[in-house]
């Protein structure tokens, strides 16, 4: 060697690196995946206990009965209705992944004092391939409940 230094890397030092990048890839994206998916389940969740907390309030503003009714499904969509069938409000429904479905009771219809008229319903929002999931239930008196669940 002549005393000149050498900027940059070897061919192993680079192999080396590489390994290391790739158990720490290994490792990280199935739990960032995990992650994503639970983050996924609790929008869906909020979102349709977001819709049920807008029809009761709208319900005692207005001083008139409103419903939570579906799109054909809770999970293509659900909408905010009077009694004539007027829509207050619009919802996109869950993503392709999950599925809301009303498991007891009728459509949720909130009188004018925020209770729930008709007695209590049951919501589970679940992953389509039926792992985890939340079950959404509003008892008689319009509390709105949320519990996470292993979906059937």
């Amino acid at each position: 060697m002549s005393g000149k230094f050498r900027n940059g890397f070897t061919l192993i030092e680079l192999l080396v690196l590489m390994a290391v990048l790739g158990v720490v890839a290994a490792i990280a994206v199935p739990s960032f995946s995990r992650v994503i998916e639970s983050n996924q389940l609790t929008t869906t969740n909020n979102d349709v206990v977001g819709a049920l907390n807008m029809a009761r309030a709208e319900a005692v503003r207005s001083g008139a009965p409103r419903s939570l009714v579906p799109d054909t499904t809770f999970t293509n969509g659900y909408e905010i209705v009077e009694d004539d069938g007027t829509v207050i409000s619009e919802f996109e429904g869950a993503s392709g992944q999950f599925t809301i479905a009303l498991t007891s009771g009728g459509n949720p219809r909130f009188g004018a004092t925020g209770l729930l008229l008709g007695g209590g319903s049951e919501f589970n929002v679940c992953r389509a391939s039926g792992e985890d999931g939340t079950r959404i239930r509003i008892t008689a008196g319009g509390q709105i409940r949320s519990a996470r669940i292993t979906c059937p």
